[in-house]
């Protein structure tokens, strides 16, 4: 069985090469087949370390969408995405308001 399919030429691994030290922030999302992580692993757990690793600020915890093996996301995922996205939002509004008022 044949979970992924060829790369794009340009992905994740080539973004996380460039200098992001200017950066405030991060988060890392993926999407994973429904099987226990052991199995597919993940790769927003992966990223997270990386960017960790490179001295960025984690804003929110890493997530992971589920998709069945055609790729689709799985009933109630695209609402668990918007959810999140939500709460990615507020994050970033109450950041963006601690910084103007620090300065």
């Amino acid at each position: 069985m044949t979970l992924e399919g060829e790369g794009a030429a340009t992905g994740v691994r080539e973004l996380l090469e460039v200098d992001l030290a200017a950066r405030l922030g991060y988060v890392a999302y993926d999407t994973r087949v429904d099987m226990p992580k052991i199995f597919t692993g993940s790769a927003a757990t992966t990223i997270a370390k990386r960017l960790r690793k490179m001295g960025l600020s984690e804003l929110a915890g890493s997530k992971s969408f589920l998709v069945d093996k055609d790729s689709r996301l799985l009933a109630g995922e695209l609402e668990r995405a918007e959810q999140w996205g939500n709460e990615l939002a507020d994050v970033v509004v109450v950041l963006h308001d601690a910084e103007r008022q620090e300065s």
